[in-house]
């Protein structure tokens, strides 16, 4: 139980970072803010106000019915450092629609269809010819 409660802690908690020099100062865990999907072109962004409340707020007019995301990351990373840390701190493969203009290197879609299927043997053997993911033993977070 003490180990499912530290995962969830660890893929749902946002880096808390001091407004006046961007450095991280700590993560904190809003379970509403917590259920949004990802997208490396985000239609909200999120902010952190006195410290203790997480604002998210809308970075564009949105569609009615649309889905309302925010990026888990830097989205001005290339797309290959995304879909890297995407996989190594979230285990997906991102399919948005900035990503999927890209063309994708068969590894990631290999990667994407395995997971979709659970299929761990595939997921290891393909992690274990990736030049990085080979060295990765699953318990760092990329930063």
């Amino acid at each position: 139980e003490y180990v499912g409660m530290l995962c969830r802690l660890y893929c749902n908690s946002f880096t808390v970072a001091c407004p006046h020099t961007g450095k991280s100062v700590g993560v904190g865990l809003w379970p509403g803010a917590s259920m949004f999907n990802h997208s490396c072109n985000p239609s909200c962004t999120f902010r952190h106000s006195n410290g203790t409340t997480l604002q998210v707020v809308a970075a564009r007019a949105l569609e009615c019915g649309e889905e309302a995301t925010i990026c888990y990351l830097n989205p001005a990373q290339s797309v290959a450092e995304r879909r890297l840390q995407l996989f190594k701190n979230f285990l997906f493969v991102c399919g948005c629609g900035k990503c999927s203009r890209t063309r994708v290197p068969v590894f990631w879609q290999e990667m994407e269809a395995a997971t979709r299927e659970g299929d761990t043997d595939e997921i290891e053997r393909l992690c274990a010819d990736h030049p990085v993911l080979r060295l990765w033993d699953g318990q760092d977070r990329m930063e």
